[in-house]
């Protein structure tokens, strides 16, 4: 299977738990869209997705002037996919309905790693970019006949801190 990233969408919150100044935990609840043009075999399309995506990121911190940080972090993913079609030829196929035998298309589970970069701007914005890796094929053994896809994302962000630290 091959596939090309393409424009989705993503709003959630994000709460920083400080240990001590320069590191913390991060985690993040997010409602995410997603698409892909996904070509597998002879058949090409536009794959669409949407689901909930709880990544937890170890924090660490350095200060570079006055109230100014940059971010980094690193840690686990987990997304639960509530809708995934795949548009085919004019037909939508619903990749999380139960075929004939006994399986989805795809799991409706994502599993793996994330890592995110940031800076901060003062105690009021920030500004961050987070790469997530599906560290498990997502296409069910009895429907992929030996095919593997596990699905990546780049993301850009902007963030309001509501309350200091």
């Amino acid at each position: 299977a091959v596939s090309v990233l393409t424009p989705g969408s993503t709003i959630g919150c994000l709460m920083n738990v400080w240990f001590k100044d320069w590191i913390g935990i991060q985690p993040e609840l997010n409602l995410n869209f997603k698409q892909t043009v996904l070509s597998w075999e002879s058949n090409s399309g536009k794959m669409q997705s949407f689901g909930v995506e709880v990544p937890i990121y170890i924090i660490g911190r350095i200060k570079v002037f006055g109230s100014h940080h940059i971010q980094v972090g690193l840690g686990p993913y987990t997304e639960f996919s509530c809708y995934a079609s795949w548009m085919i030829d004019g037909r939508k196929v619903d990749l999380l309905e139960i075929h004939e035998n006994g399986e989805p298309m795809i799991q409706d589970t994502q599993t793996g790693i994330g890592a995110t970069l940031g800076y901060e701007f003062g105690d009021v914005l920030s500004i961050n970019i987070a790469y997530k890796l599906c560290c498990f094929n997502i296409l069910q053994p009895n429907t992929s006949q030996g095919v593997a896809l596990y699905p990546q994302s780049i993301s850009f962000g902007l963030a309001h801190k509501f309350r200091k630290r």
